[in-house]
């Protein structure tokens, strides 16, 4: 029986070997040698991204948690990813749950993360409260103001 999602990935997917090398580097090696072994935040949270779009939502799921305890923390553009396959899947209280998420960690205040949100509320039918965090927007752009009104078509 597998002991985390990481397992449980295809052998073609490298995240699983990125997260377990992390933590196997001792602080004491060269700046090079810790570079060339170990992946960059943003290589991680780009493989995330990719997973997003190419499993299921409960792998995803399972993934993101994986990523929280392995201190990983989702960037702006990870968040959205994530956002997207509970829209997909019309995962309202998961949604709700990366809405908690993003909101803890601070990144709500993003437009590029406060349009997922949007995105995510509009598709699955909660209208008023993707309405609501477009108001509570401080900056807005094009993509959101078509987000929101493709919200209400939906």
């Amino acid at each position: 029986m597998p002991s985390s999602v990481l397992d449980t990935l295809p052998r073609h997917f490298p995240f699983p070997h990125f997260v377990r090398a992390a933590p196997t580097i001792a602080l004491g090696q060269s700046s090079h040698h810790r570079h060339r072994h170990r992946p960059t935040l943003q290589s991680l949270l780009l493989h995330c991204s990719g997973y997003c779009e190419n499993c299921s939502l409960g792998d995803t799921i399972l993934l993101f948690r994986e990523m929280q305890l392995s201190d990983v923390r989702p960037d702006d553009y990870t968040f959205p990813s994530i956002l997207k396959s509970c829209a997909n899947e019309l995962a309202l209280r998961s949604g709700q749950g990366i809405h908690c998420v993003i909101v803890k960690v601070g990144c709500e205040v993003c437009v590029f993360v406060g349009t997922g949100l949007i995105v995510f509320y509009g598709k699955c039918g909660e209208i008023e409260s993707a309405r609501h965090l477009f108001d509570r927007m401080p900056d807005r752009n094009v993509v959101s103001c078509t987000t929101i009104i493709v919200g209400y078509a939906v």
